[in-house]
């Protein structure tokens, strides 16, 4: 395949068609929902390109491992280098603490090429919305130059037994890693999509091009095969969404499209002549420096204001990307790029400095907690109620199990109740405790993060979630220690299949989940079928004899709460106060809930409680407050902080009071 040794326009154009999806979809626009196919592409591509000079240096016995890494140095570091020293003065000037001490994490990973491993550790049940993540995008660099710390030295390894070993190593290896990430976003969602292993197959599938020594097709075959790839490409990034696996089969999609590009959109191809085209081609030589600039501008953006930004910001900031971009292209990278001007020793000295001045922003943002004393002590303050949500769980003593979190507040009490649910429930578990213990009651906390209390319903990629369940039910039903059972959860989602808009700038920036029943073919569940899960789930809990409380939904909030507060103060914003959301929107949010639980079934032992009678239409009409007389409620944009969990709790205690369900056990 001697031709792919030249340079190809098309080429260029084709990395115009992944980075201008990528800008679009973090920008928010909806069009592109899959735009994120974009960074797959860019991988293709990237191994195409690499494999190809590699193999030549190698056939023609001059390759050098150090004069490869040169060429690495020259191509990714000068710009990433300058756009990571950009980023600090705005993350200086506007993020909390702990936004920045993050980001001086980040900052350190990104010079260690490790970042994505920094951003799946931090990718955590509770972690800080990724959108406002200025270095999240680095993740993408830190896959390909993982691959490329090992690809040369296994061509070298490989290259001895010949062009075929070469070639059967990498599709044996692609294979595997491709069949790894089918398993792994069922299992690992958050490494599957952040970590090498399986995200290697596809710089792997643009290598395997680069190794194939076949001839190219032609004339038709060319055509029908150039216009099949950028349709594969295209539609992807046009039908898919962040319910998508990714990566998985499905990423064969754009895999194979921009293979097939690769392949067959010669320039006498239609594929090849649009993108050859001059505009394509132009947006394509910057389009390392708009991958660079984009996530940084939208981060700073959202970070900056008190509301999602409008499509009028997130638009003229994906220009600015483009602008910025060409301006590093002119003036950083060529320049770095000519050996002429800028030598081998300078490339490498200037490596060691870049990496060492972002080790010590890292090391200063580290040691002194984020910097605090910049900011106002009320910005601190309300900062402040983003901490652990459950400050008293680490007294929680723990008991045998190697998967259920099952441990018990004041053990030393023998008259418990139980708590059982997911995040909800943990939010309340410490504030429920006291509760308890007032009452001289211990509390069994069964709660454990991202698993709905009801056995047939699991969130995609929480698998485990179904044992653990399973486990929790046989404990509840079993033990004598606790015949009242309280269960809480944040119930809307698995009803709406959707992430929460409160329609006033307040929009949940997390990615959905799709919720199953796993002994169904993984299909998703409607409304009807997750009220009938419930129904079955409290049927078996009152069979075996207790009495349940059912914890009716804690109203979201769309914004961040803690944070939102903090930028108010920060920033002398205006906003209402105190903060909070329209009820109408909660009760249309919770319908099929309020429905599920009308259709229970009508028992003594069986006690509605309804949270949402503390926080709306309560303190102001119409309105579900998120914060009252200057104190946050909700530790981010969902979970009640210790300040909220503690009405609930009083709430349920005094119920559970009236009930004769708790009775004073004092000698």
């Amino acid at each position: 395949m001697n031709s792919a040794l030249t340079y190809r326009p098309e080429i260029d154009g084709l990395r115009t068609v992944a980075v201008v999806p990528v800008i679009l979809f973090h920008a928010g626009f909806s069009v592109f929902s899959g735009g994120f196919v974009g960074v797959d592409v860019f991988f293709v591509i990237s191994g195409y390109l690499i494999t190809t000079i590699i193999l030549r240096e190698v056939a023609e016995g001059r390759f050098s491992i150090l004069q490869f890494y040169e060429r690495r140095a020259r191509r990714i570091l000068p710009a990433l280098f300058t756009v990571v020293l950009v980023c600090v003065p705005f993350a200086f000037a506007w993020m909390l603490p702990g936004q920045f001490k993050e980001f001086g994490r980040s900052v350190v990973s990104v010079a260690m090429f490790a970042s994505n491993i920094l951003f799946w550790r931090e990718s955590g049940y509770f972690a800080a919305a990724a959108e406002e993540k200025p270095l999240l995008h680095t993740w993408s660099l830190a896959v390909e130059e993982q691959y490329y710390i090992f690809f040369p030295l296994a061509v070298l390894l490989l290259w001895r037994f010949g062009r075929r070993a070469v070639v059967a190593g990498i599709l044996l290896t692609a294979l595997f890693s491709l069949g790894l990430s089918e398993w792994a976003w069922r299992h690992q969602p958050n490494a599957n999509f952040y970590l090498l292993p399986t995200r290697a197959w596809e710089l792997l599938a643009g290598s395997l091009l680069a190794a194939w020594t076949g001839r190219r097709p032609t004339g038709l075959w060319a055509e029908v095969g150039g216009a099949l790839g950028v349709v594969l490409i295209v539609g992807a990034i046009l039908s898919f969404d962040q319910s998508t696996p990714f990566p998985s089969l499905w990423a064969l999609l754009p895999v194979s499209g921009a293979g097939l590009v690769i392949l067959c959109a010669g320039r006498t191809t239609w594929a090849g002549r649009v993108l050859a085209w001059r505009p394509m081609v132009a947006i394509g030589l910057i389009s390392y420096s708009a991958y660079l600039w984009h996530q940084p501008l939208f981060a700073f953006a959202r970070l900056r204001s008190i509301g999602t930004p409008g499509p009028l910001l997130m638009g003229g900031l994906a220009l600015l990307a483009l602008g910025l971009a060409w301006v590093t292209w002119r003036f950083v990278e060529r320049p770095f790029r000519d050996r002429t001007r800028v030598s081998r020793k300078a490339i490498f000295v200037g490596t060691l400095a870049g990496t060492i001045a972002m080790g010590a922003i890292a090391v200063v943002t580290e040691t002194t907690k984020g910097m605090p004393q910049r900011l106002d002590p009320e910005v601190l303050r309300m900062a402040a109620a983003s901490k652990p949500y459950n400050p008293r769980l680490p007294s929680c003593t723990p008991r045998t199990s190697d998967e259920l979190n099952y441990c018990v507040f004041n053990p030393d009490l023998s008259h418990r109740v139980a708590l059982w649910g997911d995040s909800h429930a943990m939010a309340l578990a410490g504030e429920l405790a006291i509760a308890m213990a007032q009452k001289n009651y211990g509390l069994i906390n069964l709660s454990n993060a991202g698993c709905l209390p009801i056995e047939g319903v699991i969130s995609e990629g929480r698998e485990h979630c179904l044992v653990i369940n399973r486990q929790a039910l046989e404990l509840l039903a079993n033990t004598r220690n606790a015949q009242t059972i309280l269960i809480a959860a944040r119930w809307a989602p698995p009803f709406t299949g959707s992430l929460f808009d409160n329609t006033e700038g307040g929009r949940e920036p997390t990615k959905a989940f799709r919720y199953i029943a796993p002994d169904r073919s993984m299909q998703t569940l409607t409304s009807d079928q997750v009220g009938a899960e419930i129904v079955a789930t409290v049927q078996t809990l009152l069979a075996a004899g207790k009495t349940i409380v059912l914890i009716g939904p804690v109203p979201e909030v769309g914004w961040h709460v803690p944070d939102t507060l903090a930028k108010l103060v920060f920033f002398d914003e205006e906003l209402a106060r105190p903060l909070s959301t329209a009820s109408a929107v909660f009760r249309r949010r919770t319908a099929g809930v309020t429905k599920a639980f009308a259709a229970l079934p009508t028992s003594p032992r069986l006690i509605h409680i309804e949270p949402s009678k503390l926080f709306c239409d309560r303190q102001l009409p119409g309105r579900c407050i998120a914060e009252w007389d200057g104190q946050a409620l909700y530790r981010d944009d969902d979970h009640l902080n210790a300040s909220g969990a503690s009405w609930v709790a009083a709430q349920i205690a005094n119920r559970l009071n009236d009930l004769h369900l708790l009775r004073d056990k004092t000698p």
